[in-house]
């Protein structure tokens, strides 16, 4: 259900139109649909498909109401519908290709003149990984998807303990039906978009359908697993219904029917084990970031990730890299998860598209130790081609001027100047040499031998310097011209000093020695 723009430019907008929920001669309510966008005879497919979902039940529509739909199948084709009740009988609704529903609720809140003037930049195919923003008046929205995914992990994790969470990933995993109830619609259709991020890298491509017509409830009986959000939880008989998983938003509860691994109380430790490991990561997590802003996302569904791969070695053992797990994947799982549609898409791994190979790379990366070693070497040897090809940049010899005012310490040479740059930072010598000569001198008791070890250390840097490029950091580079200023200064007056020294006569006349009682007799 998640879909946002590709590398390939493309438009925001499908449809637009505007709904008016009227009662027909039956007395019963339903919805009549006029297409605003594009300006051309309706297709009488779309026209049926959101009279059916655009009003489910009216029950669970408020005034200022906003949802979600889907039309077509999310294995194949599919539209995002999306449906702003702004009176309990006025609405616009969008179909999109795409999953941005702030940008959506934002559009349809505009006048009619307003939508008209926006949807025409939103049909432009200009949209894509590279123009990934969109304006509507002063905000601006990005297309990237990490906002939404953002708030619909949030939604999940904030609403529900971590230990009910793991119980609808493995029910999602097993390929149960997954019931979720709300009364809201809005609220109905968030979950429905939410909880297939928690089976990443694996895609929930069954059946979904965000809010169950009422017209068509017969559909929570069909053997065939689905995703299916219900806005009237009486509908739910458990003795009719195939196994499950009954995601209650309103109450914030999860029930697994009939309950994992129960006939097996060995297995159903280990699973329960699991779940509260999993459990503990997540809750140490979000206590770690109560005080921080933001929700950690991306940090969360990584703990995700990791607990649908141990889940998985409960029953395969210990794989430390994907091939050991691909290979017993199709040996030693139980038939409930063989035969489902969602593992399946580990073992034709190969014949899946280029994207969601990428997706479970990294996923193994995460979770699997060969595999996270071999990434973690991939990215050393890139960092040593980058240090070995940095090292070639060699650093010419500095120029040694024959005014002690150029030197920086002493008689040695000048680090910061070379005969290619004057205010090249990248080829200057290690200034942890100067510095220890600083320190030296700044002690008016050093000994000749320090005098000796620091000529020595001078000399070694400057034979090697075309040998090592180091890069200083600001504060040596500030230590270095703060003591070149004290030095210099220090020149200037020891200069002036010698200089009145040379313009007095050798031997000065002296002052005469004369007595006071001398002046008295004078």
């Amino acid at each position: 259900m998640l879909r946002f723009v590709g590398e390939d430019p493309t438009s925001l907008l499908n449809y637009v139109f505007a709904i008016k929920i009227v009662e027909d001669s039956n007395q019963e309510y339903i919805p009549e649909i006029s297409q605003l966008y594009p300006n051309k005879q309706p297709d009488p497919s779309i026209i049926k498909s959101v009279q059916l979902f655009a009003f489910p039940d009216r029950a669970a529509i408020e005034s200022r109401c906003f949802f979600s739909f889907i039309i077509g199948n999310t294995s194949t084709e599919f539209q995002l519908g999306f449906i702003y009740y702004y009176t309990y009988f006025d609405a616009y609704c969008v179909l999109s290709d795409y999953y941005y529903p702030d940008i959506f609720n934002h559009y349809m809140t505009l006048s009619r003149s307003e939508m008209r003037d926006y949807c025409i930049e939103l049909t432009k195919n200009i949209y894509s990984k590279q123009n990934n923003t969109v304006k509507i008046q002063d905000t601006v929205y990005k297309l990237d998807g990490g906002k939404e995914r953002q708030d619909l992990t949030k939604l999940l994790f904030k609403t529900f303990p971590a230990y009910d969470i793991s119980k609808i990933i493995i029910g999602m995993l097993t390929a149960r039906h997954v019931f979720i109830v709300a009364a809201n619609a809005s609220t109905c259709s968030k979950f429905a978009a939410a909880i297939p991020l928690l089976i990443e890298p694996f895609i929930w491509d069954l059946n979904l359908i965000p809010i169950l017509p009422i017209k068509i409830k017969e559909m929570i009986d069909v053997p065939v697993p689905a995703m299916i959000g219900i806005t009237r939880s009486e509908i739910l008989v458990q003795e009719s219904i195939a196994p499950h998983i009954c995601v209650n938003c309103d109450t914030k509860h999860v029930l697994d029917y009939p309950v994992f691994e129960q006939s097996n109380s060995t297995l159903r430790a280990l699973v329960v084990n699991k779940q509260l490991e999993f459990h503990s990561m997540i809750t140490k997590l979000l206590n770690d970031w109560a005080k921080c802003p933001g929700f950690p996302h991306n940090q969360v569904l990584e703990k995700v990730q990791t607990f649908i791969s141990r889940y998985l070695q409960i029953y395969t053992g210990s794989c430390p890299s994907s091939e050991d797990l691909r290979a017993k994947i199709s040996k030693c799982l139980p038939d409930y998860l063989l035969n489902s549609q969602i593992v399946h898409q580990l073992i034709v791994l190969d014949d899946l598209e280029e994207n969601r190979k990428k997706m479970f790379k990294r996923w193994f990366e995460h979770t699997l130790t060969k595999d996270a070693a071999s990434k973690l070497g991939q990215k050393k040897e890139i960092i040593s081609k980058a240090y070995r090809n940095s090292s070639n940049l060699r650093a010419t010899s500095p120029v040694v001027q024959n005014s002690q005012n150029s030197s920086i310490i002493g008689n040695g040479p000048n680090p910061l100047t070379t005969h290619n740059s004057h205010n090249s930072i990248n080829n200057v010598p290690n200034p942890s040499n100067k510095l220890t000569s600083l320190q030296n001198t700044s002690n008016p008791g050093f000994n000749n031998q320090n005098n000796q070890n620091q000529f020595s250390q001078q000399n070694h840097m400057q034979g090697n310097v075309n040998q090592q490029v180091v890069r200083m950091n600001p504060q040596d580079m500030f230590n270095i011209f703060n003591q070149r200023n004290k030095n210099q200064q220090n020149q200037y007056n020891q200069n002036d000093e010698n200089a009145r020294q040379q313009n007095q006569p050798q031997n000065p006349p002296q002052r005469p020695n004369i007595d006071l009682d001398d002046l008295i007799s004078f």
